[in-house]
């Protein structure tokens, strides 16, 4: 190849490199994209389906605490006024969720009405939210609930993690 010929390839090697820098600084996700990301992910976690009757409830526990390890920190804290006696870690979570298919037929929640506050250094997020949940129980009647939730997540190995959820009763006001 001459070198005139070689000049067009090279300068389309470089607008192709320019052009995939330049998109990945402009459509990567921002840090409130992935702790939306990871809202979604929980409420995931959480669902009941009408196939969960029917799971074998160790294999339940098995994928649930693989979600929730990846979603909340080793020592997390976790409060649901209803559910929890004080504060509980991820592990009690893991197993009120697996066993959820005993109490009730369906299991959804939706977070809305998201605030994030997140520290300059972008170490630490205080995120509020709307829990909206709606279930059928084991006797087929309907349930929906919303309640306040306050989530403090932390940067950690690249991931955004949960370091405490408190579940707000209908009574309490949420601090934020």
């Amino acid at each position: 190849m001459t070198p005139l010929r070689r000049t067009p390839v090279a300068v389309a090697v470089l607008v192709a490199l320019a052009l995939a820098v330049g998109g990945y600084f402009v459509w990567r996700p921002t840090d409130e994209s992935r702790i939306r990301s990871q809202l979604a992910r929980l409420a995931a976690a959480v669902r009941v389906t009408e196939a969960d009757q029917q799971a074998n409830p160790l294999a339940r526990l098995a994928r649930v605490n693989g979600e929730l390890d990846a979603l909340f920190e080793p020592d997390a804290r976790v409060t649901i006024p209803e559910l929890t006696s004080g504060h509980a870690d991820r592990r009690e979570l893991a197993t009120l969720v697996a066993g959820a298919p005993s109490y009730v037929r369906t299991f959804d929640v939706d977070f809305t009405s998201v605030t994030l506050k997140m520290d300059a250094a972008h170490t630490t997020a205080f995120v509020g939210a709307t829990a909206s949940v709606k279930a059928v129980e084991r006797n087929g009647s309907a349930s929906q609930d919303r309640r306040a939730v306050d989530l403090h997540f932390v940067a950690k190995d690249g991931a955004w993690v949960i370091r405490t959820l408190t579940v707000w009763t209908k009574e309490d006001a949420s601090p934020q």
